[in-house]
């Protein structure tokens, strides 16, 4: 069944997150990933476009963004400047709960972090980064920052 104003069913918008979050496959690579498993299983169903994934996925990435966070004294925050596009690049927040680290044999991955603010920027400097810093550090305390 699909959700409310989907045409594609909750398994199948799974089944191309995953391929993407996990796999770390490109779009298009999921909508043949898609296509190919249906096509195995013998299930006559549309696969989706590889920007009906992208929209689901930014979807994902707006509820992760906007949820409520964890409000606990362990946070850890990797903080950065994205590529630039044009005169503009992007400060990203990372948060990773220092209880929801790996081992010291494993990476972070994609499920470890929680993302804190995504935000355009003109200028790359320290007074940006404070600024964000200083907006989010009420809210949640970060004991160590990158």
């Amino acid at each position: 069944m699909a959700p409310y104003r989907h045409e594609y069913s909750i398994g199948c918008i799974s089944l191309f997150l995953s391929l993407v979050l996990s796999g770390g496959d490109q779009y298009a690579g999921c909508e043949s990933g898609d296509e190919s498993f249906f096509e195995a299983l013998h299930v006559p169903l549309a696969c989706p476009s590889w920007f009906a994934g992208r929209l689901w996925l930014l979807r994902l990435g707006y509820y992760k963004l906007m949820r409520p966070k964890v409000q606990a004294e362990d946070w850890v925050w990797i903080i950065d400047h994205t590529v630039q596009l044009g005169d503009d690049k992007c400060l990203v927040i990372l948060g990773v709960r220092l209880c929801d680290l790996p081992s010291t044999d494993g990476c972070i991955r994609h499920a470890d972090v929680e993302p804190i603010e995504l935000a355009p920027v003109k200028k790359s400097n320290g007074e940006v980064v404070i600024s964000s810093w200083s907006r989010w550090s009420p809210k949640l305390v970060c004991r160590v920052l990158f």
